[in-house]
């Protein structure tokens, strides 16, 4: 759960560290992809306060946007 999501400071490598698990966490148990992804890119945005995060999927060969976090992105 996202409230469960502990932010930490310090190097890249110790940070992936520690979120690894916890995101792990978040998908264990749950099979459906598009609430994983939906997870997974609100832990990245909340630990790195990146402005956007998010997923492209792949439907019928063209790319079609999937769960982020961040604003709208720009449209075509």
């Amino acid at each position: 759960m996202a409230e469960d999501l502990t932010i930490i400071t310090g190097s890249k490598a110790e940070i992936f560290q520690s979120l690894i698990p916890q995101i792990k966490g978040l998908l264990e148990g749950e099979p459906d992809l598009i609430a994983n992804l939906a997870n997974v890119s609100a832990a990245l945005k909340e630990q790195f306060g990146w402005l956007w995060v998010g997923f492209y999927l792949v439907k019928n060969d063209e790319l079609v946007l999937g769960p982020f976090q961040g604003p709208l992105p720009a449209q075509e």
